[in-house]
């Protein structure tokens, strides 16, 4: 967990999320969702992806 978090704050990512994945992987960890590889139906042909995303649902907390 401790690593996911430097990887969240470091800002090195895209803050854009994944579109059209099938057949991915997704796991909680902490106050993470960690999302894995699966196919990309965004593209012509459906195409195998490493795509690696993280959200952090400690920044998605309204204020209110």
């Amino acid at each position: 967990m401790e690593k996911l978090s430097r990887l969240v704050s470091s800002g090195q990512g895209s803050r854009q999320g994944p579109r059209g994945l099938r057949h991915h992987s997704c796991s909680v960890v902490g106050p993470f969702a960690v999302l894995f590889g699966g196919e990309t139906l965004t593209r012509a042909r459906d195409t195998i992806c490493n795509d690696l995303y993280i959200y952090d649902t400690r920044k998605s907390q309204l204020k209110g």
